[in-house]
């Protein structure tokens, strides 16, 4: 796949990226960026839903590319502001911890007459090791939906896919293993149109990878249904027209090729009949976002050696195949 090729070649020449730096003088030129995860949630029964905020450094490299500042090491806090609608928010005011994260409670303020609202952060304060800074620095809003409020797609049958859905967005786990996408700005997390060469088919696919901070691991994957799939959920291994996986580089040695014997790959694929007969289950679930803003998708994998593999992807960003 072209598409597939380039955007592993993008990967290959952004490893290496995020490296060590130095704390008193990293905070002299960077973007402060503010997360909120999950994107969207309704509210519970007794009327409160939870978000994290999570705030990122982000330093210019010499080849203008963003990389992500660790702030352990650079001794970094951000003062973050809350407000909310349709409700009130607790605590309206806190600290980052060491890891950038701020967890609030949003509590709607008549349960019955709840017709949805929001929680926005703003970073009010960023302080660290060469760097004092005061104002409007980054915001995220986060939307609070009813409990009544519609699906698209309805609820998620499937025992693997509920897995899936119990994850926080852009989060996937291998092995017993959970990983985010999108802490770096070379995270890569699209959705896209086209049609299918193979079957003359009009497709949506989100594509997605997550290149690691450290360089020792880089994970990709990608789901491609057709449009009439949408809001279902898809036995790809019965479903020839259905395609989905989910790739697992170990970067032994960062200078050499993604594929090859000193970087070895786990692919759990049902793209052919070879790649299926690996598996023991895999299911997918494709829907557009309440919003209208792209597609959140769910898929899980097992394996017949019994690992087990799932992500839930929410792509909002459109690319122009």
């Amino acid at each position: 796949m072209k598409h597939f090729t380039r955007f592993f070649l993008f990967l290959a020449l952004s490893a290496g990226l995020i490296v060590g730096c130095d704390p008193e003088t990293v905070l002299g030129n960077h973007e402060d960026l503010l997360t909120v995860s999950p994107s969207q949630q309704k509210i519970s029964a007794d009327g409160t839903a939870s978000f994290t905020f999570t705030f990122k450094l982000l330093k210019p490299s010499k080849d203008n590319v963003k990389e992500l500042v660790d702030l352990k090491e650079t001794e970094t806090i951000a003062t973050i502001h809350f407000e909310a609608t349709g409700g009130t928010v607790n605590p309206a005011s806190a600290t980052t911890d060491e890891n950038g994260n701020v967890t609030v409670t949003f509590t709607a303020s008549n349960l019955e007459s709840f017709t949805g609202g929001t929680v926005k952060g703003i970073v009010k304060r960023v302080k660290g090791k060469a760097a004092d800074q005061q104002g409007n620095l980054a915001t995220a809003t986060a939307t609070v939906l009813p409990l009544n409020a519609e699906e698209p797609g309805g609820d998620v049958q499937d025992e693997g896919l509920k897995k899936a859905d119990g994850l926080k967005d852009n989060t996937y786990v291998y092995d017993n293993q959970s990983y985010t996408i999108g802490t770096s700005e070379q995270d890569y997390l699209v959705y896209y149109h086209k049609t299918d060469p193979d079957s003359d088919k009009s497709v949506v696919v989100i594509d997605f990878c997550r290149e690691h901070p450290v360089n020792n691991s880089v994970a990709g994957g990608m789901v491609h249904v057709t449009p009439e799939m949408l809001g279902k959920e898809i036995d790809m291994l019965a479903n020839e027209n259905g395609m989905a996986f989910i790739n697992f580089w170990t970067l032994k040695d960062p200078n050499q090729g993604y594929n090859s014997e000193t970087n070895p790959e786990t692919n759990l694929n049902t793209s052919t009949a070879d790649k299926k007969a690996q598996l023991e289950k895999a299911t997918c679930k494709v829907t557009k976002n309440a919003d209208g803003a792209g597609y959140t998708a769910l898929a899980y994998f097992k394996t017949k050696d019994g690992k087990e593999a799932y992500y839930k992807m929410k792509a909002t960003l459109e690319y122009s195949w």
